[in-house]
């Protein structure tokens, strides 16, 4: 049985808050691993699940439509895999948790569980 959307987005942002806070520290851990250790994340989602949630290519798939639109086609000089690269660094930020979340939530909140 799933739970409340603002139940799911506390599970999320709690699980985020403790990757930001932590992180560099000794006690430092990824986010994914944070939610996998998550009872109430755990027992709802699987970690394949949580890593299709995760996977950079499935939000860095529009990257170069979403250069175009942004910057214009004046980007000759700027190869696909140069700004693939960014996105991806990007991405990998601190807050690449929180913005995670928004995608990892909805695995949560999932009514067919």
């Amino acid at each position: 049985m799933g739970i409340s959307r603002e139940d799911a987005a506390a599970i999320v942002q709690r699980n985020a808050m403790t990757t930001c806070t932590k992180l560099g520290s000794a006690e430092g851990r990824s986010f994914r691993d944070n939610l996998l250790d998550d009872p109430e994340v755990a027992r709802r989602v699987s970690a394949a699940e949580l890593d299709a949630a995760m996977d950079a290519k499935l939000h860095t798939a529009q990257v170069d439509r979403i250069f175009a639109r942004v910057f214009g086609q004046g980007l000759g000089g700027v190869s696909t895999a140069s700004r693939f690269a960014y996105a991806e660094t990007a991405l990998r930020g601190v807050r690449c948790a929180q913005w995670a979340g928004m995608y990892i939530q909805p695995q949560i909140h999932a009514d067919a569980r």
